[in-house]
């Protein structure tokens, strides 16, 4: 695995949660470390420095084959498979990059697939 590429705010409780618009504000991009995915069972210990841990299950979707302008009917083609993934964020630090206008990726800690199929 080389990149991770996220969609966040795509889920319009969750954006209202974290005190956005989901009508007024569209979904974004963002990416993770590879280094975050941990195989299915590892621990994730709870950081230190962090009060505020939350986590989330996600659609992690593996892309195996590249392209550009791909069109709709071939898209599921490059799909390698589909797994659940879990999405730990260090709220606080989130909540805290936020207030200042800064990326918030540092809080974000790990993604776990689960299986591919």
């Amino acid at each position: 695995m080389r990149r991770l590429f996220c969609i966040g705010r795509n889920y319009a409780a969750h954006a209202r949660e974290m005190g956005k618009d989901p009508e007024r504000e569209a979904p974004f991009f963002f990416t993770k470390w590879a280094e975050t995915v941990v195989p299915a069972g590892s621990t994730i210990a709870y950081p230190t420095e962090t009060a505020n841990f939350h986590y989330e299950a996600e659609l992690v979707v593996a892309i195996g084959a590249g392209g550009a302008a791909i069109a709709q009917d071939d898209a599921l083609s490059h799909v390698f498979g589909y797994a659940t993934g879990l999405d730990m964020t260090r709220r606080d630090l989130q909540f805290e990059a936020r207030d200042k206008g800064r990326p918030g990726t540092p809080a974000r800690m790990s993604s776990s697939p689960r299986r591919w199929g």
